[in-house]
């Protein structure tokens, strides 16, 4: 009987810890759950962005990490699920960076462009003032030489015989 009431409270100890344990082991798969839902939004919103402002390797590392994610929690490896769930959300982030830098780069590219045009379209704006001074001057020229050439024909010497 003394036999019977240790095994009794073995298993019941054995039995507390397995209850115990229960909710740690809810927990991870709650936690490995929320990471492969987080890295799935961060994939997606980095698969939306501008073609070519995405590194596609970045993005690719990313879906293999989530992938493998999904994996472990299938297999019950909850806390590998949750590793490569955040790996997944390291790649998208960085895959989002970089096309906030590529953004920004050629925002800046076309300001500086835009400038640019300006400048020469100013610089085009006072070669043509320039012209049309030199066009007015070279037509008063031109005038100012016909009226000479009016006064010297109208000028007419009678000589009487």
């Amino acid at each position: 009987m003394r036999k019977f009431g240790f095994s009794m409270s073995v298993i019941a100890a054995a039995s507390a810890l397995f209850i115990a344990s229960g909710p740690a082991f809810a927990g991870d798969e709650e936690r490995a759950l929320k990471a492969i839902a987080q890295a799935q939004g961060k994939i997606d919103a980095a698969t939306k962005l501008t073609t070519g402002q995405v590194d596609p390797a970045v993005l690719a590392q990313a879906q293999a990490s989530l992938r493998l994610a999904q994996e472990k929690l299938k297999s019950g490896k909850e806390q590998d699920a949750i590793t490569a769930a955040v790996e997944a959300q390291g790649f998208a982030d960085t895959a989002i960076g970089q096309s906030q830098a590529n953004a920004q780069t050629d925002a800046q590219v076309q300001a500086s462009t835009a400038a640019a045009a300006q400048q020469d379209a100013a610089a085009a704006n006072l070669r043509a003032d320039a012209a049309a001074r030199a066009a007015a001057s070279a037509a008063a020229d031109a005038r100012a030489a016909r009226a000479s050439v009016v006064e010297k024909t109208t000028t007419t010497t009678v000589t009487s015989r």
